[in-house]
């Protein structure tokens, strides 16, 4: 059980590093993986963060980039369980921590998984409309719930790093421009994705 463990452990490790340089390579600037991915990250963000450091999730991603990144692999994935079994699913869990992360640094979450030997794919807030240009694999959604951060799409990691870093950016920027407020006369961002 425990060379199980390990042997897991360093499979995630091995795709974690994989990942952060796909998105190295696309964002043209330097991810890597958080020190003991996951526990650490989790429980120092916040400190972190007012450091100006950003490592909720998974990988430490430059300061400019939108999303907090979670990373899974496994053996084999079925996809259509999150529809199937909602919120009882493993994909909806992987979302659920994905978006408690990207809470925590104000940023889109976003999980990026594979399964042995098949392509990367990734799960984005289905507010972004980046997506829309691109197949989507799967749009998933809990109809009983009008929460956001209640419904995603699953599209291959291709389909993402296809887009330019200023094309991202920018819609990025356009769609925040929609969600502000104006209080007392003084517009205030509204950052997503709202808590959940």
């Amino acid at each position: 059980m425990a060379k199980k463990r390990i042997n897991s452990k360093k499979k995630g490790s091995s795709v974690e590093r994989q990942v952060a340089k796909l998105m190295s390579a696309w964002w043209g600037e330097e991810f890597s993986r958080s020190p003991s991915s996951g526990m650490f990250a989790t429980t120092h963000a916040t400190a972190l963060s007012s450091l100006g450091v950003d490592i909720a999730g998974d990988l430490i991603c430059p300061s400019d980039f939108p999303f907090n990144v979670e990373v899974k692999a496994r053996k084999s994935i079925d996809l259509f369980d999150a529809a199937r079994n909602g919120k009882q699913s493993e994909i909806w869990g992987w979302w659920e921590q994905s978006v408690r992360d990207a809470n925590q640094t104000k940023k889109f979450p976003l999980v990026i998984f594979k399964e042995n030997n098949k392509q990367f794919y990734c799960m984005i807030d289905d507010i972004l409309p980046l997506h829309k240009r691109h197949n989507s694999l799967i749009f998933i959604e809990d109809r009983l719930s009008s929460r956001a951060n209640d419904s995603f799409c699953i599209i291959p990691l291709v389909s993402l790093t296809n887009v330019t870093k200023e094309e991202l950016l920018n819609n990025i920027q356009q769609l925040q421009k929609f969600n502000t407020n104006e209080v007392n006369g003084k517009r205030e961002d509204v950052y997503l994705p709202p808590d959940i």
